[in-house]
């Protein structure tokens, strides 16, 4: 189990990191913006090394972005437990369904500002 543990604390932390670079975030910012250096930063990305809970309200707190909505986002389907998938999917699902909400809610609001 904490072989399975460490397995999955990696694959989340990678999926993180990577979803931060799809965001436009180098590895130096990702770093800066937990108190990390950009070498962990990489160790992280290559599944050396995993982000802890302190880590990740470091970058909470950065992006102002929940923490639960930043690992939704960016975990990738194959990092989920095959007993966890469908629940994953659904939650990407209302996830998705709520941005678009946002959207279309931001050009209501402009167009008649």
């Amino acid at each position: 189990m904490d072989e399975q543990r460490k397995q999955v604390e990696a694959n989340l932390s990678a999926d993180l990191v990577r979803h931060l670079q799809s965001q436009g975030m180098t590895l130096r910012r990702i770093g800066e913006s937990m108190g990390l250096s950009e070498s962990f930063i990489s160790r992280v990305a290559h599944r050396k090394r995993s982000l802890t809970i302190e880590h990740l309200l470091r970058l909470q707190e950065a992006t102002g972005t929940p923490l639960p909505l930043l690992l939704l986002e960016a975990v990738t389907q194959d990092s989920v437990p095959e007993a966890l998938a469908p629940l994953y999917q659904e939650a990407r699902e209302v996830l998705a369904a709520g941005a678009q909400t946002r959207r279309s809610t931001r050009k209501r609001h402009r167009k008649t500002a």
